[in-house]
């Protein structure tokens, strides 16, 4: 995992992005270092306290897009082209996801990977394997 970042992209809100961009302040202040928080976010979110806290913000667009495959609604952080689109425009070199629905995808740590961003987080390989509730109850057996 690449670990020479300056600019982390936090793909969460609320709560989650603003203990992590307190989390990263604190850590610059401790450590003299630089890092910078950009929330990516939706339309609805664009007034939220947590984009306030943020160095910087980037506006993904409307919360919810139709997805033709599944032939229903869904949120636009799982919109892995319009995220793609965004992290490229933040200019990110790192991404924090929290958890919920992003956070579960290995996918998008997958993609993060082809970016050549560095995910916070578990790898893609790992998520695959947790993902399982069988393959993951082997694993603690092993453990």
């Amino acid at each position: 995992m690449r670990t020479d970042f300056e600019r982390i992209a936090i793909i969460n809100r609320g709560e989650p992005a603003i203990r992590f961009i307190r989390a990263v302040r604190q850590f610059n202040r401790e450590f003299q270092t630089g890092l910078k928080t950009i929330v990516l976010f939706t339309a609805p979110d664009r007034h939220a306290r947590f984009i306030q806290e943020a160095d910087e913000a980037v506006n993904i667009g409307e919360a919810t897009f139709f997805d033709s495959r599944a032939g229903q609604r869904k949120p636009a952080y799982v919109d892995h082209d319009r995220v793609k689109r965004a992290l490229q425009e933040s200019r990110a070199d790192a991404v924090w996801v929290g958890w919920g629905f992003v956070s579960e995808s290995p996918e998008f740590a997958e993609l993060c990977t082809r970016l050549g961003l560095a995910f916070i987080g578990p790898t893609s390989d790992t998520m695959e394997l947790l993902w399982n509730k069988i393959s993951s109850k082997r694993l603690a057996e092993q453990a």
